[in-house]
């Protein structure tokens, strides 16, 4: 009896022996979300590369390290395999959810023969990216080798620059002759970024702004002007960095500056004349955007309006011309035609206060149309 405790014991000690070698060779779980391929060719728009990235990432990188999926853990209709992780605030959010503690995200851009990658490495425990890869390569058309490239960096990368302790990874380099070639590397992309952050790129920011409508003076001015047509050009900057954003509201300001003209006709019971009125305005649009599909606004700003005022006598016309300043606000609702929100259709209720011995007040009921000009990546 005693020695078949003793093989029972001894079986034991080697069955939680080899329950803790492989356990220790699981290494760190880290999940790959979806990278996708943003192009505007057919044949690479939308392809999600995850799957290759974990395979090769398993095959190559050693046994600290272990690549997985987000099919794993949880099923296909979930919103998690659905949606692409974008920034930090979105991989916490998933992290939190799924309670894993490390995620890789990013995407890869290709426009004509320039593909650029960004891939990062999120911690769930530190809230923050800690690994950032930025490749871009010119005269590049093999996506597939492009893709390798960016694996092997990837690889090398967590490799070199990532020691662990028990579940844990530890941002420390291995190596010191590698040190000064990641601090320089380290530094540029740093500097880089921080040189986007403060720039705000016209082309990227500018929206082409056209609006056909109708006047209708207020007041006293009802009876005496009949409005005609009214239309506005000019440009107004969008999509800067919203102030809150929970991907389905996001809240921003919008300046501009437009050209506004305005024909108008006396009433038939008085002398025949024309009311050309020309308008300078700077508004500053307060812009709350819905699931990135419609976009309610109310803004002003001030104005100077010039005017020239033609008024027949007999056979002769006489030209009057006349300068003010005013106030404007308007308040209406846009909605975009395309998922980029490059092109949009709104309408628009505008008041305008002309300063005038007699004060001047217009309702102007607008169609208007935007079309958004972008840096391209």
């Amino acid at each position: 009896m005693f020695f078949s405790f003793i093989k029972k014991y001894f079986l034991l000690i080697v069955i939680l022996f080899c329950g803790m070698f492989l356990f220790a060779n699981e290494g760190i779980d880290i999940y790959v979300s979806k990278i996708i391929v943003e192009s505007e060719k057919d044949e690479y728009k939308g392809f999600d590369i995850s799957p290759i990235v974990r395979q090769s990432l398993l095959s190559t990188s050693n046994k600290n390290f272990t690549f997985r999926g987000f099919s794993e853990i949880v099923s296909s209709e979930s919103i998690v395999m659905k949606e692409k992780i974008r920034n930090d605030n979105m991989a916490y959010e998933v992290c939190s959810i799924l309670g894993i503690k490390y995620l890789i995200y990013g995407s890869i851009y290709i426009e004509n023969d320039k593909m650029v990658a960004e891939i990062k490495l999120f911690s769930n425990s530190e809230n923050k990216t800690i690994l950032t890869i930025n490749i871009e390569k010119k005269n590049e058309t093999n996506l597939s080798r492009f893709v390798e490239e960016m694996i092997l960096e990837v690889d090398n990368k967590i490799n070199k620059d990532f020691k662990f302790s028990n579940t844990e990874i530890l941002v420390t380099l291995k190596s010191d002759d590698y040190k000064p070639q990641v601090k320089e590397k380290s530094n540029t992309i740093s500097k880089d970024k921080k040189e986007n952050n403060k720039k705000i790129y016209p082309s990227n920011h500018i929206g082409i702004y056209t609006s056909l409508g109708y006047s209708i003076p207020v007041a006293s001015w009802w009876d005496v002007l009949t409005g005609v047509i009214n239309f506005d050009i000019g440009v107004k900057i969008v999509r800067i960095k919203p102030f809150y954003d929970n991907k389905k509201v996001s809240l921003n300001l919008r300046p501009g500056i437009l050209f506004d003209y305005t024909l108008y006709l006396n009433k038939q019971s008085l002398a025949e004349s024309y009311f050309n009125s020309f308008i300078f305005k700077a508004p500053l649009d307060f812009n709350v955007n819905l699931f990135n599909r419609v976009e309610m606004f109310v803004g002003g700003g001030p104005l100077v309006q010039m005017d020239l005022f033609t008024q027949k006598y007999f056979d002769n016309y006489i030209n009057y011309f006349s300068v003010s300043f005013g106030l404007f606000t308007s308040i209406g609702v846009e909605y975009f035609l395309d998922k980029k929100q490059l092109v949009s259709i709104g309408l628009n209720n505008n008041f305008d206060f002309i300063f005038y011995d007699h004060f001047f007040i217009n309702y102007k009921f607008q169609f208007y149309t935007m079309i958004k000009f972008k840096e391209k990546r």
